[in-house]
């Protein structure tokens, strides 16, 4: 989600039609980079065809570019006991720098509520990784990011079957590197935060 130049998209294609290849996944593996701006999904589909290798009969892999708007999906933080359904989920979310506006910290529970699997027999870990960069411009959005996936915080969500689950940071690690941002600041070095985002059962 907010796929942005497709980087993090295509990087996790390539890694997953090599997999695929070594037999460690089913075959078939279908990738979807989503983000919101029409000139952003332009670019997506321009970036998509510079690296059309990815998507060859031989890697097995396919990949989409979706349109995807945050806000139009339903708060997680009305009530415990909103059902939602399981059809149409992913096993796997990535996102990177995706909260710098007070409003993206809801409207990212809100979509990966949404959209990432919950736990089964096939797939126990459905996970949503998400790299943070943490700009002295952005503490309050970094620190309401951050308590909105704690237990005391994240609210039930009940799914088809009857089970409720919140979801909450399974882990959180420190990193540095580049800003990565472009333009004379490129180079400045900065902290991340790096996310492991799951379901747990109430």
């Amino acid at each position: 989600m907010g796929a942005g130049t497709g980087l993090v998209g295509f990087a996790a294609a390539a890694v997953l039609g090599k997999m695929e290849g070594g037999g460690h996944v089913d075959a078939g593996v279908d990738v979807e980079l989503s983000d919101w701006e029409p000139f952003v999904l332009e670019n997506l589909r321009h970036n998509l065809s510079l690296n059309s290798d990815l998507t060859t009969s031989s890697s097995n892999v396919n990949i989409s570019i979706s349109k995807l708007d945050w806000s139009a999906f339903p708060s997680t933080t009305n009530g415990p006991h909103d059902v939602v359904p399981d059809e149409g989920r992913f096993d796997t979310i990535l996102g990177a720098d995706l909260v710098y506006e007070p409003q993206h910290t809801t409207w990212v529970h809100a979509t990966v509520s949404s959209l990432l699997a919950f736990p089964s027999p096939s797939n126990p870990h459905p996970t949503f990784h998400l790299v943070l960069p943490l700009r002295s411009t952005h503490v309050a959005e970094h620190t309401a990011f951050d308590k909105m996936f704690t237990r005391e915080n994240a609210k039930a969500i009940e799914d088809e079957r009857g089970k409720r689950w919140r979801l909450v940071t399974k882990s959180r690690e420190d990193a540095s590197g580049a800003d990565g941002f472009g333009g004379k600041d490129e180079a400045r070095k900065v902290g991340y935060w790096v996310y492991r985002i799951g379901w747990e059962e109430v």
